[in-house]
């Protein structure tokens, strides 16, 4: 996840380039002249290849200059001393930090260490704080959102067109079915879980104990290496609290309101970002652009339609999944439910694809028929944007505060 978050963008920028630059190449040593289907074919592919390589080494090796406080490298895990200093040090870490990147899972709303950092910096910086969270699970999830319509993206340029020698319609409908339910089913099914998980988690959240929270010192027993003395992370938090927050239930109440909605609000649709979304469907770029580059008026309208359809695919798929997030009573209702939502992005990609073969049959030119269907994406992806925006909208309030803070706020 730290990996998508830091070097995602730059993975995706380096393979766009690495693509574009190709496909010129490719432009001028085949000619600008040269339309051949079997050329163009193998453009696109060469393209997709050493995009998906770039990309790959990329996320992999690049090296990020964002300085970061990682508590888990920064706070001494083995020195005693230096790890009491660590804890009580946090708040005034947290203070200083411009943002709080939270990567999260299901038993983040079970450990007291975390929900104290984020009560903390919430409390700390008010409604100015920059929260970020991003969810475990939508690491190797955006990895098989790529390489799934990365795969479909060449399936589109190699499986035959209806009409076309030894095309046709049900082949090509089968073929799309069986790439499209099989690179989206882990996904999906990954996505329904996520949503489960978030419900769990604001009935946890909403009824927080500090007694019912987790530390990993607690769990293990304080056991420690031989010769060493193993201190219990829990004392030393609640003494944290204490002096941050002037009492327990201050801080049970703060976690139970103002840590419970910011969470909520950034774990629901919105905790997959439409930048990512766009990212994801970059393979379409890097497999179109030599084709682009012979016709660039057609090119461009057509890399611009199809870039805005995915996201709304995808779009759909996600709020499907999260009406059909509850676990069913059997196995193969669950397994239907996943296959229901992965059947309903599949039919959304072939009635946009029917869409554009009906747009430029209907109008006078073909480049015309690409322009109509670009600006359909484009209005179809904003509509639903504005329907996630207006669901998902959460107001997350003030931490509470002591009377003491109260007290300075008014001037007494």
């Amino acid at each position: 996840m730290l990996l998508l978050v830091h070097n995602g963008m730059a993975a995706i920028c380096m393979g766009t380039a690495t693509a574009v630059l190709l496909s010129v190449v490719l432009w001028a040593v085949n000619g600008p002249m040269s339309t051949q289907h079997q050329i163009t074919q193998l453009a696109g592919v060469t393209c997709n290849l050493l995009g998906l390589l770039v990309s790959a080494l990329v996320l992999l090796f690049w090296r990020n200059k964002t300085r970061v406080f990682l508590d888990r490298i920064c706070v001494h895990q083995t020195n005693p001393q230096l790890k009491v200093a660590g804890l009580c040090s946090i708040t005034a870490i947290l203070h200083s930090s411009d943002e709080l990147l939270i990567c999260w899972d299901p038993t983040y709303s079970q450990r007291l260490w975390c929900l104290f950092e984020l009560a903390a910096f919430l409390k700390s910086h008010g409604r100015q704080a920059k929260l970020v969270v991003r969810p475990i699970v939508l690491g190797p999830v955006a990895i098989g959102v790529f390489a799934g319509f990365s795969m479909a993206v060449l399936s589109m340029l190699l499986l035959p067109r209806a009409g076309s020698e030894g095309g046709s319609i049900m082949t090509r409908i089968s073929l799309l079915m069986l790439c499209g339910v099989s690179g989206m089913w882990y996904p999906i099914s990954s996505i329904r879980s996520f949503y489960r998980s978030i419900d769990t988690m604001e009935e946890q959240l909403r009824r927080f104990r500090l007694g019912n929270a987790t530390c990993h010192c607690c769990t293990i027993g304080h056991q420690a290496e031989p010769g060493r003395v193993k201190i219990c992370d829990r004392e030393v938090i609640e003494q944290c609290i204490l002096k941050w927050f002037g009492s327990i239930e201050s801080f049970e109440e703060c976690v139970q309101t103002t840590v419970s909605s910011a969470l909520s609000r950034q774990l629901g649709h919105f905790s997959f970002p439409v930048r990512w979304m766009f990212a994801c469907s970059s393979p379409l770029l890097w497999t179109f652009a030599a084709p682009a580059i012979r016709q660039p008026l057609v090119g461009t309208f057509f890399i611009l339609a199809w870039s805005f359809a995915i996201p709304a695919v995808f779009m759909i798929g996600a709020s499907l999944a999260y009406k059909l997030r509850g676990r069913m009573s059997s196995t193969c209702k669950d397994k239907a439910a996943t296959l229901a939502c992965a059947l309903v992005c599949l039919a959304s990609y072939m009635g946009m694809e029917t869409l554009a073969g009906l747009l430029s049959m209907t109008v006078l030119n073909y480049w015309q028929g690409v322009a109509a269907f670009a600006a359909t994406m484009i209005f179809m992806t904003s509509c639903i944007w504005c329907c996630w925006a207006r669901n998902s909208h959460r107001e997350v309030p003030e931490a509470p505060r002591t009377p003491k803070e109260i007290l300075y706020a008014q001037g007494v």
